[in-house]
């Protein structure tokens, strides 16, 4: 077993052999999502790595994303940050409306998180998005103020500019009526 950080104290990767599954008895292939041996083989991991490294993924959210390599396996786990609570002092009467909320680009960890947010996205709000593919990553544009992004994406930045570099960059994905209905399927499977 190999544990590296990649962001410091935010994110590592744990590369797992052939051989290091089959010393834990690790059939990758029989682990299914939310069943008792894939929660038990990620506590055993994540133990492993806080006593080697001092990284503790259970103060916290995290990620977990699992690639084949090799016969084993690589592990990247993330810390998902928490904004930090204001408290009541701190916040002032006024009123906003909702256009004052800018459109923001959000970057989606994975393929699953994007479906994840589509299972309980509004579909009215989808269909003001555009959905582009850059590289591996899923970034929906035009999203404004549905704080349920942030449970399976990361805000990247404000659109503008930077909205153009996706659509020159980037591929279009869906957008409109077309980012309603795959909500609407999604949510149907």
């Amino acid at each position: 077993m190999r544990i590296e950080r990649v962001e410091g104290n935010r994110k590592i990767r744990v590369m797992l052999s052939q051989n290091d599954l089959l010393e834990m008895n690790i059939n990758i292939r029989t682990l299914t999502p939310d069943s008792p041996e894939l929660h038990s083989f990620l506590f055993r991991i994540m133990e492993y790595v806080r006593r080697e490294t001092g990284f503790n993924a259970q103060n916290g959210q995290v990620v977990v994303e699992a690639s084949p390599r090799d016969g084993g396996v690589i592990l990247t786990v993330t810390k998902i940050e928490q904004p930090k609570p204001v408290s009541r002092r701190d916040i002032k009467s006024v009123r906003v409306k909702k256009k004052e909320y800018p459109d923001c680009i959000y970057r989606f960890w994975s393929f699953d998180a994007l479906c994840g947010y589509f299972r309980i996205a509004d579909e009215q709000t989808a269909e003001g998005m555009r959905l582009y593919m850059l590289g591996d990553y899923y970034f929906a544009a035009g999203a404004t103020g549905d704080r349920r992004l942030l449970e399976f994406a990361e805000r990247v930045s404000f659109a503008g500019s930077n909205e153009r570099f996706l659509a020159e960059h980037g591929k279009l994905i869906a957008q409109g009526e077309e980012l309603k209905n795959m909500v609407k399927g999604i949510k149907n499977l």
